[in-house]
C-alpha cells in the first residue's frame, strides 16, 4: 500500500502518466477545477467566483456534473471542501488561482489516498478476523497487481469494503446490517445490485429476516433519493452520462470492432440478464448463497459494456474466499494483464496510437483478461452444474 502511494507521487513528479494517473486527481478534481472543463458545469457562476478570488466550495451534483453513485459524492463534497479550504487564503487574485487550484488538487488526492488506505485496512482486518481469511490468501490480496495500480485510481475499494462487511453480517444473521452495508455498496459502486438479487431470494426464507433484510438495504439505497430530490439536473447527468460511455474494454470489441456501437450497450443488457438468470439457477441447484452471489459478480463485471481495470478490486476479495487454487492461478493471470492495461494504454498514446481499438497492446491485453474471467466464470459454472 505504501509502495503504491509511493511510485504514484514518484511518477506524478517525474511525469509517467501511466503510473501516475489517477482519476480522483486527473479524471474528476482536475477537469472541474484545474483545466475546467466547460461541459462539465451547470452553474458558471461558482467556478468563475472561484477562480476570481472568492473562496468558496462548489456543490457536487447541483453545480457541477458528477459522474459517481452517492455515497462517492458526498465523500467528494466533503473531501473537495477540505482541500479547497486548505490550499486557498480568504484573499487571492484570479493570477494566483492556478497555483492554489494545483495546491488543492494534490491535497484532495491525499485525503482521499487515506480513505481508500483506511478502507483497504480494514477490509483486510474483517477477512482476517471475522472471516478467518488465511494468512497465505490474504498476502495474495496484499501483493494483488491490480491493488498496486489501482487502490488509489477510483474509489472501488470503498464498494467491495462495503459489500464484503454485507457478507459477513449475513452469515452472522445480522439481517438488517447486512442490507444496509449491501445497500450503502450499491450506492457507492452499481455492480453490486446484481448480487442483491440472490440475496433476496435467499432471505425470503424467513419473513422476520426478510423485513430486516429490506429495511436495511433501503436504507442504504437513501443516498440516491437524497440525490434525485436534492439535484434532479445532477441526477439525470448522472444517468446519462453513463448511458453515453462507450465500449470500455469490453469483450463485445471482438465482435463489432467500434467502441461507440450502440450493439455492445444491448450485447450487454442480455449479457447480464442471462447472469442474473444463471445466479438464481446455481443458487436453486446448490444452496449456495456465497458461491451464486460471486459467480453473478464475476459474470457481470466480465460481461459489462464498462470495464474499467480499477474494476477488479471488486472481485479480488470474493474471488479468494471462493475460488479453488488452481482457479484462483488463473484469476491472478487476469489480474496481472489487468494491471498492465492503464501503463500499456499511456504509452500507446504517447506513441499516437488509438488504444482504444481492437489490434492495440491495450486492447489485446485488456481482452486476454476478459477471455481469462469468462473462462474461470464458464468454468464455474459447468462445474457447479456437474456437481
Amino acid at each position: 500500500m505504501l509502495l503504491s502511494l509511493f511510485v504514484k507521487i514518484s511518477a506524478q513528479v517525474s511525469g509517467l502518466t501511466g503510473l501516475s494517473y489517477s482519476d480522483i486527481k486527473y479524471g474528476v478534481f482536475s477537469t472541474r477545477f484545474v483545466w475546467i472543463e466547460e461541459d462539465k458545469w451547470f452553474n458558471r457562476n461558482a467556478i468563475e467566483a472561484l477562480k476570481s478570488g472568492v473562496r468558496i466550495c462548489p456543490l457536487v451534483y447541483k453545480d457541477y456534473l458528477f459522474e459517481y453513485p452517492p455515497v462517492i459524492g458526498l465523500l467528494w463534497q466533503f473531501t473537495t471542501c477540505l482541500s479547497i479550504y486548505l490550499s486557498f487564503p480568504e484573499k487571492y487574485s484570479s493570477n494566483e488561482y492556478q497555483l492554489y487550484a494545483q495546491k488543492a488538487s494534490q491535497i484532495n488526492f491525499l485525503i482521499n489516498v487515506f480513505i481508500l488506505s483506511t478502507a483497504y485496512m480494514l477490509l483486510i482486518f474483517v477477512l482476517r478476523k471475522k472471516m478467518n481469511i488465511n494468512y497465505k490468501k490474504l498476502l495474495l490480496l496484499i501483493l494483488s497487481p491490480s491493488v498496486f495500480m489501482y487502490l488509489f485510481y477510483n474509489w472501488d475499494v470503498l464498494c467491495i469494503f462495503f459489500y464484503v462487511l454485507s457478507i459477513y453480517f449475513y452469515s452472522t444473521k445480522r439481517y438488517f446490517e447486512s442490507g444496509l452495508y449491501l445497500g450503502l455498496s450499491v450506492s457507492t459502486k452499481l455492480f453490486t445490485i446484481i448480487p442483491a438479487v440472490v440475496y433476496l431470494i435467499d432471505v425470503a426464507r424467513s419473513r422476520k429476516a426478510l423485513t430486516k433484510f429490506i429495511l436495511g438495504l433501503m436504507m442504504g439505497l437513501l443516498p440516491f433519493v437524497f440525490l434525485i430530490v436534492y439535484s434532479p439536473i445532477g441526477f439525470r447527468a448522472f444517468l446519462q452520462y453513463h448511458a453515453s460511455w462507450y465500449c470500455e474494454n469490453c469483450i463485445y470489441l471482438l465482435f463489432i470492432n467500434d467502441i461507440f456501437s450502440g450493439i455492445h450497450k444491448y450485447l450487454s443488457i442480455i449479457a447480464e440478464s442471462l447472469v442474473v438468470i444463471l445466479a438464481i439457477a446455481v443458487y436453486i441447484r446448490q444452496k449456495d448463497l456465497q458461491v451464486a452471489s460471486f459467480y453473478s459478480l464475476l459474470g457481470a463485471i466480465s460481461l459489462s459494456y464498462v470495464f474499467s481495470p480499477q474494476m477488479l478490486l471488486l472481485l479480488i476479495p470474493i474471488a479468494l474466499m471462493n475460488l479453488r487454487s488452481r482457479d484462483y492461478s488463473l484469476f491472478f493471470i487476469s489480474d496481472f494483464l489487468n494491471a498492465l492495461i492503464v501503463p500499456i494504454f499511456f504509452v500507446e498514446l504517447s506513441l499516437k496510437n488509438s488504444p482504444w481499438n481492437l489490434g492495440s497492446l491495450t486492447q489485446t491485453v485488456a481482452q486476454l483478461r476478459n477471455i481469462v474471467l469468462l473462462y474461470i466464470y464458464a468454468k464455474g459454472l459447468m462445474h457447479l452444474r456437474s456437481s
